[in-house]
C-alpha cells in the first residue's frame, strides 16, 4: 500500500526489543479469536506508532482492518475503526484521496450507531465527519492551489456537508 522510503538496513529479527514485542503480545492469542487478534494487532500499531516506527505502525493498522472482516458478531464496528485508523494513517503519508476513502467507509459503517470511539466518550460518527471535513478541505486546498476552482468548490462543499451532518462548530 505504502512503504516508507527510509527503510533500515537493519533486519526486523536483529530488532530485539520490535522481535519481544511481536512476540510477546501474540503469545497467548487463542486460535480463531479474531476479536482478540484485532485488539492486539491494535496494540502494536499503537505501540509502533508511539515509538515512531511508520512502516511497523501502518503495517499493523492494516492488519486490524483485514482481521475486522473475519469478525463476525459486532455489526462491523472494529472494521468502522479499523478504517479510521487506516484512513489517518494515510493521511500522514499524503494520500489523502485514499484516506478519504477510508474515512468515507468509516462513515458508512457507524452512520445510525451509537458506537463509541475506543476508550473515549466520542461517538464514531461525529468523529467520521470531522476527519472527512478535514481530508475534504486539505483536497480543496490543493485543487486551489492548481487553480482548479470547479474541483475547489466541489471538496469545499464535501467539507461543509460533514460539517453539517457531524454537528461540526
Amino acid at each position: 500500500m505504502w512503504v516508507n522510503k527510509k527503510v533500515s538496513n537493519i533486519l526486523f529479527c536483529d530488532q530485539k526489543i520490535k522481535l519481544l514485542k511481536c512476540t510477546s503480545i501474540f503469545l497467548f492469542v487463542p486460535t480463531g479469536n479474531h476479536t482478540e487478534v484485532y485488539k492486539n494487532q491494535h496494540k502494536l500499531a499503537v505501540y509502533f506508532q508511539k515509538t515512531g516506527d511508520k512502516w511497523l505502525s501502518d503495517h499493523f493498522f492494516n492488519a486490524c482492518l483485514s482481521t475486522s472482516s473475519r469478525v463476525k458478531d459486532d455489526e462491523g464496528r472494529l472494521a468502522a475503526q479499523g478504517h479510521c485508523n487506516v484512513g489517518l494513517a494515510l493521511e500522514e503519508s499524503g494520500e489523502y484521496y485514499s484516506a478519504a476513502d477510508n474515512f468515507e467507509l468509516f462513515l458508512g459503517l457507524c452512520k445510525d450507531k451509537d458506537w463509541n470511539m475506543d476508550g473515549q466518550d466520542e461517538q464514531m460518527m461525529p468523529v467520521a465527519c470531522t476527519h472527512l471535513w478535514r481530508i475534504y478541505t486539505t483536497i480543496a486546498k490543493q485543487f486551489e492551489k492548481t487553480g482548479n476552482l470547479q474541483q475547489n468548490l466541489t471538496y469545499l462543499e464535501k467539507a461543509y456537508d460533514m460539517a453539517e451532518q457531524g454537528n461540526l462548530k
